[in-house]
């Protein structure tokens, strides 16, 4: 007998008016809001245990360990079964306490924008609370079914120049380019559940790219516009389409992986083959359009193909912190500067493992490179969905690199980590987690 129960819920935390321009992202301003920015939940139980998907339309979620104690406090919901994560859409207010940022992405706030930030933060939690509380509250019996198909509107996006500098010495920087023989999983899955009338309460899709299309851009008069970007923008149309339903989007391993078309973008300089960064200005909303229309295509082809048949047979989950050890490293414009010292410190990556009968979702504290997603699914018997930027408030590994992003220093990739450590831990983690959750 089916015992699978689901609830959603969603609304808008887009600041208000007169807030906007008090807000910062990172050092930039804001001059406008282009679109809406939600907070959704999903809940899904089977009469015994509960798990929840909580996506917010923002960089990172706020503030995770206040979070999974107010739900822990007040729902039946432990904190193993509780996923809590920002699409990672960049033109929005940075909020939370950022304490795993470079000093770039730090606003510098004034008194009274200190008391705005402080308002709007309030007013997301919140917020958030009452979503949560709805989405358990509307829990009903229902169904569920899954789907893949590939989308190709994402590149790798580690690129390696390699030119001879103005002083005549050889230079090497691995930095956000374009590498079209690089690794990306173009997959997208998609998850619908559906009351027992066949109507459907919510989705979860999950896919493998940067949501910073519009990152930056100029268009609330010239100053950077509030957006949900490709992430939201594909919620909505799936939530438009169907009025009744609330549709999470989700970023799978990305760490490596930019959108085809974007605001931002670089290229190889012709004359000496360095390095050069440009970004597109005016009116940009095609660039999203593109990406957002293609991406929402092959999704909602998904949704109308997906049968909800899947069996449901119980919940189960865990959290691991991994960690390894690390030697001293001071960044320099050259790259990292490692010593044979260790660091006091080691690198430490938060997963988050929760069994859904015969499919799995991970959520990862950080930037996941692509091969490292592939290493931990191919490692498993089930199916396996991560999501990135899962608790990256608290746990932030940063841009978790696999070996070749390693041995070139590509961009945020951690100094003083040796190459051939992290693939075997996670993939010793995630066993260890599936067998632990399998009993």
């Amino acid at each position: 007998m089916n015992k699978l129960l689901c609830g959603a819920a969603k609304a808008v935390i887009t600041p208000k008016e007169e807030w906007v321009t008090h807000l910062k992202c990172g050092r930039m301003e804001f001059g406008g809001v282009l679109d809406d920015i939600l907070v959704r939940a999903i809940a899904v139980g089977d009469g015994e245990n509960t798990m929840l998907f909580v996506g917010f339309d923002l960089d990172k979620e706020p503030y995770p360990e206040e979070s999974i104690a107010w739900i822990t406090e007040n729902t039946n919901v432990p904190a193993e079964n509780i996923f809590l994560f920002g699409t990672h859409t960049h033109a929005v207010p940075r909020i939370g306490p950022r304490i795993f940022e470079p000093p770039f992405n730090i606003p510098k706030l004034n008194e009274e924008e200190q008391r705005i930030m402080d308002l709007y933060e309030d007013f997301v939690m919140e917020t958030m609370h009452s979503v949560v509380l709805e989405a358990l509250a509307s829990m009903r019996p229902a169904r569920f079914g899954t789907g893949k198909a590939p989308c190709h509107i994402a590149e790798n996006r580690t690129e390696t120049w390699n030119w001879i500098d103005e002083d005549g010495s050889q230079r090497q920087l691995t930095e956000i380019g374009y590498n079209p023989e690089g690794p990306v999983d173009r997959t997208v899955f998609t998850m619908k559940f559906e009351d027992l009338d066949g109507n459907m309460i919510a989705c979860l899709v999950n896919f493998a790219v940067h949501c910073a299309v519009l990152f930056p851009n100029e268009l609330a008069d010239g100053k950077l516009a509030i957006t949900s970007d490709l992430g939201g923008h594909v919620s909505k149309l799936i939530e438009e389409k169907d009025p009744g339903c609330v549709a999470i989007w989700s970023a799978a391993p990305s760490g490596d992986v930019n959108p085809v078309m974007m605001n931002a973008f670089a290229y190889t300089n012709p004359k000496d083959g360095s390095p050069a960064h440009g970004v597109l200005h005016g009116d940009t909303r095609p660039v999203l359009d593109f990406s957002v229309s293609r991406h929402y295509a092959v999704v909602d082809k998904l949704l109308d193909s997906i049968t909800c048949d899947r069996e449901m047979d119980g919940i189960a989950g865990d959290l691991k912190l991994i960690e390894l050890p690390l030697k001293k490293a001071e960044r320099t414009k050259l790259g990292w500067v490692v010593s044979d010292e260790p660091s006091e410190t080691p690198y430490q990556i938060r997963i988050h493992y929760v069994t859904f009968g015969d499919l799995a979702f991970c959520g990862v504290g950080g930037e996941l490179f692509t091969r490292h997603g592939w290493t931990m699914q191919e490692a498993l018997p089930i199916e396996l969905v991560i999501i990135t930027h899962d608790h990256e408030q608290s746990h932030n590994a940063g841009y978790i690199g696999d070996d070749d992003g390693l041995r070139l220093n590509a961009h945020g990739t951690k100094g003083g980590l040796e190459p051939g450590l992290v693939g075997p831990a996670l993939k010793e983690s995630i066993l260890e987690m599936y067998e632990k959750c399998s009993r």
